[in-house]
């Protein structure tokens, strides 16, 4: 795969070279920083720690975090929760 700016120039010179009027490529999403990364995976870790120790009612919002960012584990661990009411979890 080509680094963005390569493709940029790529776009701009093609667009330049049919007459065209050059338009920026949209910037892509800012990184999270080094500490939410951290934060995620603490909750993924946390998650399954209070998973695998049968407390799933406190799992679900360690999991659910990390499960929102596509950790697959905590989402497949969150689906065992939910689909099958553990823990008294509705």
């Amino acid at each position: 795969m080509f680094p963005r700016r390569y493709i940029r120039a790529f776009t701009a010179a093609t667009a330049l070279a049919l007459g065209e009027d050059v338009v920026p490529a949209p910037e892509f999403a800012s990184v999270p920083s080094a500490d939410v990364i951290a934060e995620f995976y603490a909750a993924s870790e946390r998650g399954g720690s209070l998973y695998d120790a049968g407390r799933y009612a406190e799992a679900v919002p360690y999991l659910t975090v990390a499960a929102e960012r596509g950790f697959k584990v905590p989402q497949a661990s969150l689906g065992d929760i939910l689909l099958n009411g553990r823990g008294g979890v509705p």
